[in-house]
């Protein structure tokens, strides 16, 4: 009886450990990794696959929308069916990433193919290097465009365009990235870069032409603003009127056939290791002659000329300055503008480094306003 006692409870206790040891939870299994949501244009960062192609920006269209103004031929409308990928588009900007988009761009631009474009917005999504290209400086003429929309927006977003070669010493029309703008044509131009640009042209006479770096002539036109851009590196020779922004900026006020006041903002630029030249020539850092019209306002805020070269040939009056060349009876003010590091401002044999201004020619018209100081001197 004993003995039988003893194996039943050994059984017992068998029974209890192997209950106990099939009741012990499992150890927690290792989680799977969240999957990635597909997104076929965007590959995930941590797990890039260069099998996925990027993203199409829809560069040439395949016009399906003729128009009154335009016609199947034209270069960058405003829908159609994209070459690419056979999407239908319609597109708020024109995409430039090569030097050859942009040169086909600043043709369509220009007033003698009658702004062969379907939008106005352009938006420049890499760095193109121009070397080798002669650059047209298209020529923005809201006279003989007759379009309802003359309002160009470049959008640089951050890139630079290097070697832009515009103009020669034979040259007797205005030069720059835009060459010039008249009637009624409004531009923004956003944190684009120039870098070692050459822009040249005959010094003409006391018509012109106006040459610079973002624009060589600006009349008749209501508003140009230039911000966050960059002249580096670069030279400017010639012209009438020169300056590392834009040369030259008029209004217009005939009787019966106007006023447009033209209003010029230039904010957070840098002009940096440029050589601007003329013979006779009002010059500057920033602008050469600020305003030739009683109907033009220029503000320029928080914008720095550095390492600059800045001469005119003229002996007779004070041509140069390391801001502006000449005002003439617009209203010019600047804000927070710096000038003072390692500029050379010379006209003739003087040399005056220190000035932001060259010749100020009011006549009664016209101002100067510098950090909130009335600048009243006249000087010829």
């Amino acid at each position: 009886m004993k003995r039988l006692l003893v194996l039943l409870l050994a059984s017992m206790m068998l029974f209890a450990f192997v209950a106990c040891d099939d009741n012990t939870p499992d150890p927690p299994a290792a989680e799977e990794p969240t999957p990635t949501p597909e997104n076929p244009d965007k590959p995930n960062p941590d797990n890039p696959d260069p099998d996925v192609p990027e993203v199409c920006v829809h560069a040439k269209l395949i016009d399906t929308s003729i128009t009154e103004y335009f016609d199947a031929e034209k270069h960058y409308p405003k829908s159609g069916i994209c070459a690419s990928c056979g999407e239908e588009v319609t597109r708020d900007a024109i995409s430039i990433s090569t030097a050859d988009e942009l040169m086909t761009l600043a043709e369509d631009m220009d007033k003698e193919n009658a702004y062969d474009l379907g939008c106005y917005t352009i938006s420049i999504l890499a760095d193109i290097d121009m070397a080798g290209e002669n650059w047209p400086s298209p020529e923005l003429n809201g006279y003989s465009a007759p379009h309802n929309n003359k309002d160009f927006v470049i959008n640089g977003n951050g890139h630079t365009i290097s070697n832009l070669t515009a103009g020669d010493n034979e040259t007797t029309e205005a030069q720059g990235f835009i060459g010039s703008m008249w009637s009624d044509v409004t531009l923004e131009i956003n944190d684009l870069t120039l870098e070692n640009a050459q822009i040249t042209a005959n010094k003409g006479n006391g018509a012109g032409p106006g040459i610079g770096g973002f624009v060589g002539n600006i009349d008749s036109s209501p508003s140009v603003k230039i911000s966050g851009c960059s002249l580096l590196n670069s030279k400017i020779t010639g012209g009438h009127w020169a300056g590392g922004i834009y040369g030259y900026a008029s209004g217009y006020d005939k009787v019966n056939d106007g006023p447009v006041h033209t209003r010029i903002n230039i904010s957070d630029c840098t002009v940096d290791t440029v050589a601007i030249k003329g013979d006779d020539t009002s010059v500057g850092g920033v602008m050469g002659h600020a305003g030739g019209n009683k109907d033009t306002t220029i503000t320029v805020t928080d914008t720095t000329v550095t390492g600059c070269t800045i001469t005119t040939e003229n002996t007779t009056s004070a041509k140069a300055g390391a801001v502006l060349g000449t005002n003439g009876v617009g209203d010019v003010t600047l804000e927070n503008v710096k000038y003072d590091d390692g500029n050379t401002v010379s006209y003739g044999n003087t040399t005056n480094n220190d000035r932001a201004y060259g010749r100020l020619v009011f006549n009664g018209v016209g101002s100067l306003t510098i950090d909130g100081d009335s600048v009243l001197e006249e000087t010829n």
